[in-house]
């Protein structure tokens, strides 16, 4: 294995070990305010977020055929980890701009905050599947991208 292999090893079981850690007391208390913000907010927001996660979850599993890249063949993990973060690094500007619009547009265009920012990360993974090589025509790897925002967007419980 080469350094760099050896090198992304040791991050992946640092990375690892972080996720299996508690939540600290401050992402306790966060999650708590979050849980009460939700019991304020209107049913009716509920509903609207509800749904958009239902064409989320619908454009992951059948819309694929219209945003997705052919996986990169024959480049080592370390060509691929540069695409990587130079895709993150513009995808996070797009999702800089989208909420500082969004957000000053008011509340009522905010609502669409949410299903604007989960069609960038949807396309974020996809292109990351294909530089990692692997083909989202699958629907098997559309599941396992559809598991992944699950857990970018679950708490950690205690």
């Amino acid at each position: 294995m080469n350094s760099y292999n050896v090198m992304a090893r040791k991050d992946l079981d640092k990375w690892k070990k972080a996720m299996r850690k508690n939540p600290s007391i401050i992402e306790r208390a966060s999650k708590g305010v979050q849980n009460k913000f939700n019991e304020v907010l209107p049913q009716k927001y509920h509903e609207i977020m509800t749904q958009a996660i239902k064409s989320m979850t619908k454009s992951v599993l059948f819309g694929y055929k219209y945003i997705t890249k052919k996986p990169y063949k024959n480049i080592s993990l370390e060509e691929r980890e540069v695409l990587v973060a130079q895709k993150t690094k513009t995808y996070k500007t797009t999702a800089r701009i989208e909420g500082a619009s969004t957000g000053a547009a008011g509340i009522l265009i905010g609502l669409t905050d949410l299903p604007l920012l989960l069609g960038i990360k949807i396309k974020l993974l996809y292109d990351i599947a294909a530089i990692y090589g692997y083909d989202v025509s699958d629907y098997r790897e559309r599941i396992y991208i559809l598991h992944i925002l699950q857990l970018a967007f679950s708490s950690k419980k205690t």
